[in-house]
């Protein structure tokens, strides 16, 4: 067992060296593991690292990362992107106050960030209704979870990401409404945890989708007059659609636990 999983959907193998580089860096600490999801394998520098594995699938991130999720170990997730880079002893600092019993009732931490350059966004950023569309049914002071460090058998209770959406984003909004509309502790972690670089062209089939695909499903969800159900399933990711078409020639059939050991 590991304390830490990091759940990673991927298309980029040639960033893959840097970003396990950039975890060795800040996870001095304690132990883990690098779950690696996507239709490419990940480049050979990395093939035979005892602590990664790699699962092959053609199903959209939000998919990806939930299969992930069902592979990992950890004692506590995350999900990370491959264009992100860990930054400022940062896992090591999540975990420590996880850790740590004075902060016992918190079940994780979502922590803050950098997009495209050095700044790191103010606290109002992190709020729900701001990032997303608002609803009835998130309070104005909930945290969105996008750079969520979670307990495993939390994350599990609630089934993890929700797959009808296909990117990161919106299953990662809809878990925290779950989460929070049952009162579960979050705190916002004061120090950045990881910098971005999404100035990249091959956003745009993502960017398109979150916007025209996944936040009208999510307006639809949590804007209802009835409460949707706070848990999933951990398989439902074998529901959700292939998206990405131009990109993705075709599905292929991959035993779920079929990651090298």
């Amino acid at each position: 067992m590991y304390d830490l999983s990091i759940l990673l959907p991927s298309i980029r193998p040639h960033n893959l060296v840097s970003v396990y580089d950039s975890i060795l860096e800040h996870c001095t600490k304690y132990t883990f593991e690098l779950i690696i999801v996507g239709p490419l394998s990940p480049p050979a520098e990395l093939y035979f690292k005892p602590n990664i594995k790699y699962i092959k699938s053609f199903r959209s991130p939000n998919a990806c990362q939930q299969i992930a999720a069902c592979a990992a170990e950890g004692q506590y997730l995350t999900s990370h992107s491959d264009d992100a880079w860990f930054v400022y002893n940062s896992i090591n600092l999540c975990l420590d106050w996880l850790n740590n019993k004075k902060n016992s009732k918190s079940k994780c931490v979502t922590i803050k960030y950098s997009e495209g350059g050095d700044d790191i966004h103010g606290d109002d950023y992190y709020k729900l209704n701001l990032a997303y569309p608002s609803s009835k049914w998130v309070k104005d002071d909930w945290y969105i979870f996008n750079g969520l460090f979670i307990e495993r058998v939390t994350f599990e209770k609630y089934g993890g990401f929700d797959c009808i959406y296909s990117v990161p984003a919106l299953g990662h909004a809809d878990l925290a409404i779950r989460y929070q509309l049952e009162n579960g502790p979050v705190e916002l972690f004061d120090t950045p945890v990881y910098k971005c670089d999404w100035e990249q062209k091959d956003h745009l089939p993502i960017e398109f989708t979150h916007k025209m695909v996944d936040e009208p499903l999510y307006k639809e969800k949590w804007n209802k007059d009835e409460l949707p159900p706070l848990r999933v399933s951990m398989d439902n990711w074998k529901n959700s659609p292939i998206l990405f078409e131009k990109r993705f020639i075709k599905e292929e059939s991959v035993p779920m636990r079929s990651f090298k050991k």
